[in-house]
């Protein structure tokens, strides 16, 4: 949908994007995602737990309002996670919060906080390391979805753990 509302007169999606934001209610007090769909990063190395909702596979997967993408690095370690932080800048995006160390669950990561130049777009990406790789976690959605982006990274970065190589399970 956002993506056809990238190229359609803005009174059109307007009128479209009212009708999605009437019909679908997310309230994190009473939300009752069930976090029961494991999946591996393309590397194997990092298990996570997704909400039921989102479908896809490899490295993207979705619930039609956030996008998560996963990327696995050969690199890890602290200044990994430092590099990441202070130097990178989805291109289009304005960060508007930058973190080498933030505590989520049983992680420390690195935490990337930005808004779309248009002010459409919200992007939140979470770099998690080890000593040998590092998996960076990219959420994006609508702005007025931030809230909800926030809970499902926090969660889902919570969750998470290091399951080892793929052919060592």
């Amino acid at each position: 949908f956002y993506v056809w509302g990238l190229g359609s007169d803005d009174a059109k999606v307007a009128d479209v994007s009212k009708n999605i934001r009437y019909s679908i209610r997310f309230d994190k007090a009473n939300a009752t995602l069930e976090f029961n769909r494991d999946v591996r990063d393309p590397s194997g190395r990092l298990s996570l737990s997704l909400p039921s909702t989102f479908g896809g596979g490899g490295k993207r997967y979705s619930d039609g309002q956030v996008i998560l993408t996963m990327t696995s690095l050969r690199e890890g370690g602290e200044a990994t996670q430092s590099q990441f932080a202070y130097n990178f800048t989805p291109d289009g995006f304005e960060p508007y919060l930058r973190r080498t160390r933030v505590e989520m669950g049983p992680h420390s990561v690195a935490l990337i906080c930005s808004t779309s130049r248009d002010g459409r777009l919200e992007s939140q990406m979470v770099m998690l390391s080890d000593d040998q790789s590092s998996v960076v976690l990219s959420f994006m959605g609508p702005v007025q979805f931030r809230d909800k982006i926030k809970f499902l990274r926090e969660t889902i970065v919570s969750k998470s753990h290091w399951a080892g190589k793929s052919s060592d399970d």
